[in-house]
């Protein structure tokens, strides 16, 4: 019971400081009021400190969290299976308050006595919030009514207690990749081009090499590390791609739940799609390197989109041939294509394989809203439904008709590709553009995906039917698949062990020894039978692969 202990402990905290707790059968939360009142203290503290102090604060804090080698935080929780699990600091929470409060309110007070009281409120805070896991999800039971809770509760969770992070190395790449229909020498109507951008993301990246935490980088160093660029082109990509406007980052910011509604668009969260904030004498502020990173693609998507209405369209394309460009140079052989068999279509965006497996890996460029991110439970639905369900149904027709007719003649504009069974186990992997935190834990997975083979979901809002529809079509065609592909069997065990959900980057991380198909599956496999509790895809292959060092030096002692 040490999530019980947790929350009552935290809501005693807070009560005896002042605030209002409500108690209710099975549940203890604040007040709305002692909530409010709550939040503007925790601001008011952050102001107080600076956000530009507090962010130096917190990155120290968490700086044994770094991991070299992936180049990013873990910020995991604290799970047992003994009752020792105990509440973790909000640093995501804090990093976005952080931000909005960057100037701070002078005269500073960033003592060790307001850092303690801020930690100590927010830390309580979160506690009650009760998003926080304390034993593995592994052995966490699943229904149905329970399934919206759990789904709201995990993306709290990354909101509370994690920030996006993508490693700077691969950021460029990245770009290049998915924007590489885009000509990098065409100008923009305002003057500016793909390429000088890449250049100018690069100068940033080397001009903060080796330093975590903030770090003010100076116009001027970039131009002089970029003579061929004119100086006013860079001033106006930093200014204008890159950067937030001079009202800073996440001003409407305040509470985890906080998102864009229809009444005020511009609600919540802000800071995830620029990755610098501006301050004065042509100087700009980033936050972190591997924060920061996650942020550039989405700038860069942002200013591209304004001038191309089918952009998106552009970019699904082009992001399913940076995979296939990427798994090839790893000596990864690929296929993909269109087939018709028995009056049946499909369409296979990369296929991979080896001696034992078949390995199907669909892309969708659906990201996780800002909405999503906060807790609103349709809006998860509807991006999970566009991304990993959707994938998935359509892996799972590939993988149906591959058992049922053992060849697929896999079909592009000028070649064609049979592709064989031969007996051969099949994987399928759903592939997302950017990250989509704890959703991309494979017990998340399979518990999403077997909990809701017979349930439908249905709106409140009437008006939100037409895409409920979608969402229970893609669920009903999941459930088909699995009837037709285990015909006759009353029961079966771990119906999707061979489903993933996993990001873009995530995949850049996974491949970077990879040489060919075969070392492609062992890394994979490497984390297929292990949970370590953290639903984080980079601890959990993180963990694995020092394990694996670990013996191999000591089998190479011996």
């Amino acid at each position: 019971y040490a999530r019980g202990f947790a929350v009552a402990k935290a809501a005693r905290a807070l009560r005896e400081i002042g605030y209002a707790i409500r108690l209710e059968p099975g549940e203890i939360g604040l007040e709305d009021k002692a909530e409010r009142e709550l939040i503007k203290e925790i601001e008011r503290l952050t102001a107080n400190i600076g956000g530009l102090n507090l962010l130096r604060r917190l990155f120290a804090a968490i700086a044994r969290d770094y991991d070299v080698d992936l180049q990013r935080y873990h910020l995991i929780p604290r799970v047992s299976m003994i009752g020792s699990g105990t509440p973790q600091v909000p640093w995501g929470y804090m990093l976005q308050l952080a931000v909005k409060h960057l100037f701070g309110q002078k005269p500073f007070e960033d003592t060790n006595d307001n850092w303690k009281r801020l930690i100590d409120l927010t830390t309580n805070y979160a506690a009650v919030i009760d998003v926080q896991p304390y034993i593995p999800t592994v052995f966490f039971a699943f229904r149905p009514q329970g399934l919206l809770q759990h789904v709201r509760e995990t993306a709290l969770y990354d909101t509370l207690f994690r920030f996006p992070q993508l490693r700077p190395t691969d950021v460029v790449r990245l770009c290049e990749g998915i924007l590489g229909f885009q000509d990098p020498n065409v100008l923009t109507a305002d003057g500016w081009c793909l390429g000088q951008a890449i250049e100018i993301i690069g100068a940033l990246f080397h001009l903060t090499q080796g330093i975590r935490g903030p770090v003010i980088v100076k116009g001027v160093d970039v131009y002089r590390l970029l003579p061929r660029i004119h100086q006013s082109v860079i001033r106006h990509i930093l200014e204008k791609v890159l950067s937030h406007p001079e009202s800073g980052a996440n001003q409407n910011f305040s509470c985890p739940t906080d998102a864009p509604t229809s009444e005020n668009k511009i609600q919540g969260v802000d800071f995830l799609f620029r990755p610098l904030l501006r301050m004065s004498g042509n100087r700009f502020l980033m936050v972190d390197r591997s924060v920061c990173a996650a942020a550039f693609p989405e700038a860069l998507l942002a200013a591209f989109r304004g001038f191309d209405k089918d952009f998106d369209n552009k970019v699904g394309k082009q992001a399913e041939c940076f995979l296939k460009t990427e798994l090839t140079a790893r000596g990864v052989p690929v296929c993909g294509g269109d087939y018709d068999i028995d009056d049946e279509h499909g369409e296979c965006d990369v296929v991979i394989e080896t001696g034992e497996r078949v390995v199907f890996l669909e892309l969708k460029k659906k990201p996780l809203t800002r909405r999503a991110r906060a807790g609103w439970d349709v809006d998860l639905l509807l991006d999970l439904t566009g991304s990993l369900l959707a994938s998935q149904a359509q892996a799972g027709w590939h993988e149906l008709r591959l058992r049922k007719y053992e060849r697929l003649e896999l079909k592009q504009v000028r070649t064609s590709y049979n592709l064989e069974r031969k007996g051969r186990e099949i994987e399928r992997v759903a592939i997302s553009l950017f990250d989509y935190g704890g959703f991309q834990d494979r017990i998340f997975l399979q518990h999403l995906l077997e909990t809701t083979l017979d349930i439908n979901f249905s709106p409140v809002d009437q008006a939100l039917n037409t895409r409920f529809k979608t969402i229970n079509e893609v669920l009903r065609e999941i459930n088909t698949q699995l009837i037709e592909l285990h015909v006759g069997k009353e029961k079966v065990e771990q119906p999707f062990f061979h489903c993933w959900f996993l990001s873009m980057p995530q995949l850049l991380v996974l491949i970077d020894d990879v040489t060919d198909a075969k070392s492609f599956w062992d890394n994979f496999a490497q984390i297929r039978h292990i949970t370590t509790g953290s639903s984080d895809f980079y601890y959990d292959f993180s963990y694995m692969k020092r394990l694996k060092e670990t013996v191999a030096v000591q089998e190479f002692c011996k």
